[in-house]
């Protein structure tokens, strides 16, 4: 297996030094750099070899996440962890809706932020459990949500990454109905993929209670 080579955005230089201690200590990361700055990161820090950017979304200062959506376009293959300090649900949501790969909350310790790296690098979405949780209990008050109970159960398992066989015993279903679910999600949402389908839920209140 390749390396994964990851570059550190964080203007914090504890947090810096604290990520970089951590990501070291696995054989299988690279980090190739650092960044203290949005203008050191755009200027010359991102380059085609990069695969995951772990953004202190402090950077961004009041760009927005119109960055990040910018940061996607000019380098499609690098998955982006959004790093915040505190449990913003808006500045999450719209974190999520911009589509990057995983948002980590500060306090989040060393473990967690390996375990992210891993999921985005597998091609699926990382959100920790509370995160999940904010969103769940915003996104219920308003619904515009057009799948049937079932579909919004299943997506919401899938959210929680939960594999096909999971969500199966989960429910007590067979894992090609699970399966035929997963495909109707995909083509009645439109989404390419398990981390399109996430932002859907997000989008449009589909999580349920």
């Amino acid at each position: 297996m390749n390396a994964v080579n990851i570059l550190i955005a964080v203007h914090d230089e504890f947090l810096r030094r604290g990520t970089r201690a951590v990501l070291e200590c696995q054989p299988e990361f690279n980090v190739v750099g650092e960044s203290t700055s949005w203008n050191e990161l755009t200027a010359k820090a991102l380059s085609p070899d990069l695969d995951v950017l772990i953004l202190d979304m402090e950077l961004l200062n009041v760009r927005g996440v119109e960055e990040i959506r910018s940061i996607m376009e000019q380098h499609d293959k690098v998955n982006i962890l959004a790093v915040l300090k505190k449990r913003d649900r808006e500045l999450i949501q719209d974190v999520v809706k911009a589509g990057v790969a995983g948002c980590l909350i500060m306090k989040n310790n060393g473990e967690t932020l390996v375990h992210a790296i891993q999921t985005v690098i597998s091609g699926k979405q990382f959100l920790p459990d509370e995160i999940v949780q904010l969103l769940v209990d915003n996104e219920a008050k308003s619904s515009n949500c057009d799948l049937t109970d079932r579909e919004r159960q299943i997506l919401q398992l899938i959210c929680r990454e939960l594999t096909n066989r999971e969500i199966a015993e989960e429910l007590q279903i067979s894992v090609r109905t699970v399966d035929a679910h997963r495909r109707n999600l995909l083509q009645k949402t439109g989404a390419r993929n398990t981390a399109g389908l996430v932002r859907y839920a997000y989008e449009h209140g589909c999580l349920i209670d």
